[in-house]
Order: C-alpha cells, then structure tokens, then sequence
C-alpha cells in the first residue's frame, strides 16, 4: 500500500469518527494525517481530500437530514463555517508536521532520524543538535540529479545522510550507526 493511499486511509478512519466535533475533530484529523504520512507534499494532498470529502459529508447530513426548525438559517450557515475552519485547522496542521517535525527510528544497526531544512546551510546546524560535528571527519559527498549523500566518521559511529529537494524545503535522512 503507498505512502498517499495509507495516509488517506488513516485520515478518513479518524475524520469519521472526529470530524463532527468542531475544530478539534479536524485538528486530531490533521495531526494524525502529519505524523503518519511524515512527507510534506503528500501530508497536503491526504489532507486536502479528507476536508473535502468530510465537509461534504458533514454539510449532506446537516442540510438534509438534521432539520432544526427553531434554529432557521443558522444551523447551515455554521455547518460551512465551522466546515471551513476545520478544514484549514486540518491542512494547515498536516502540513505543518512534517515540516517542523523529526522523526525518528530506533533499528540493530542505529538511529534513522528524518527532518526539513529550508535550505542545504541548516543541515549543519541541526546536526549540531545530534552529534559534536568537531569530532567527526570532514564530509565526503556523492551528489546526483536529485539528491546528495554525505558520510561523516566520528569517534565510534558514522553518519551517513542523504538530503532531497521536496517541495520547497529539503528532507534530510540521518543513518547513525557503529563505524
């Protein structure tokens, strides 16, 4: 199953059950949409068409199934607004994650953390936060079309990360393991 089609999958199974509740239903939605895609242009996209395919749902059964007549015009008035905060909450907030987020993984052979950059000077720096860079050896690059590879020896461990351009920003994977 893709990356796209699993975190669609997540999104609906959560939105379902959430996006009836105003604005916190579909900020859980965006945040579980964030943390299981961990992709920026793919977080946007799951996003995108779970709003939509929720706000038109919720917006069906507010209009023609829920008749409140003592409400009037205001029942569907803050159906759509409370549709339309919720789905900017949603997208902005899966769209967020992955881009201010890290992640990372403990495996037998290390430590795989992946993270964004705005651009190629900051990868230094949030190395920084993982490791003293001082102690490492200078970086040896193997750069093709679309990405670069980077291999770092450090006193008992080696880095190895591999920065590509995604979207506006570049991901970062960081392999730390035993030299």
């Amino acid at each position: 199953m893709s990356l796209q089609s699993r975190s669609i999958r997540n999104g609906l199974f959560a939105a379902v059950f959430l996006w009836w509740f105003p604005l916190i239903g579909p900020s859980i939605t965006g945040l579980v949409i964030g943390f299981t895609t961990k992709r920026n242009p793919a977080s946007l996209v799951s996003a995108v068409i779970v709003s939509a395919v929720m706000s038109l749902l919720t917006s069906v059964i507010y209009f023609y199934v829920i008749k409140v007549p003592f409400l009037g015009n205001l029942l569907p008035f803050t159906v759509v607004l409370f549709n339309i905060l919720g789905s900017i909450l949603c997208v902005s907030l899966a769209f967020l994650i992955p881009r201010k987020a890290t992640f990372s993984t403990l495996t037998p052979s290390g430590v795989i953390t992946e993270f964004y950059v705005k651009d190629i000077s900051e990868v230094d720096s949030m190395l920084g936060n993982y490791v003293d860079l001082s102690a490492c050896s200078q970086p040896l690059y193997s750069v093709s079309e679309d990405m670069m590879k980077v291999r770092r020896e450090c006193r008992g461990f080696v880095l190895n990360y591999e920065v590509k351009k995604e979207g506006s920003g570049y991901r970062v994977q960081l392999n730390i393991g035993p030299s």
